[in-house]
């Protein structure tokens, strides 16, 4: 392991933590009825694509010495590219195409979901591999801690998988137990991030 592992996984875990207040606020300030990639909108994903380019590139970084974090936090940033660059590219165009583009920008906006829920199983993967890991080889509060990340990214892993299969019926459940899961292991990279050898 490298000294260059700790630095990477807290530019990862920036990344999260950029994403997982985008998505807050995307809840909190969301008004019904809004229009579908309004202009406010279109500018937090362009904000969020960013962040998961920065978790992608960095936390593929730490697949030589902790590979499932890695390894779910690289699928998790390059998901959630694709689901954001279908929303950037496609979304407004066929909104403004309209009525009969409907069907098209239906099953795009499904896809663009199923995207974000598989993000959400990746990050999972990451947060169970990574408080796993802290379990096993800390002790006292980073232990404890690294416990709770991992049971936290089982279940953002279980609902992320369960909402891929049923579709956005379970977005909201998926979403939030998603975003908790990023937001510690987030918090577990930062403060307990990976120790040189």
């Amino acid at each position: 392991m490298t000294n260059s592992d700790a630095l990477f996984a807290r530019i990862a875990a920036v990344g999260l933590l950029v994403t997982v207040v985008i998505q807050i606020l995307v809840i909190v300030l969301h008004t019904p009825g809004a229009e579908h990639a309004n202009p406010n909108a279109l500018f937090k994903w362009r904000i969020e694509v960013v962040a998961y380019l920065a978790i992608a590139l960095f936390g593929g970084a730490l697949v030589r010495s902790h590979p499932l974090t890695g390894t779910g936090l690289a699928a998790g940033g390059v998901f959630n590219i694709i689901q954001l660059g279908i929303g950037l590219s496609a979304f407004r165009p066929l909104l403004d195409g309209g009525e009969h583009l409907a069907p098209v920008f239906d099953a795009l906006w499904r896809t663009a979901f199923f995207l974000y829920f598989t993000g959400k199983a990746a990050f999972g993967v990451a947060g169970l591999a990574y408080g796993t890991h802290l379990w096993r080889t800390r002790s006292g509060a980073s232990r404890g801690f690294g416990g709770i990340v991992a049971a936290l990214g089982a279940a953002g892993l279980i609902t992320a998988i369960a909402a891929m299969v049923t579709g956005v019926q379970l977005l909201m459940l998926a979403g939030a137990v998603g975003v908790a899961a990023a937001t510690l292991l987030a918090l577990a990279l930062i403060f307990a991030p990976p120790r040189a050898a």
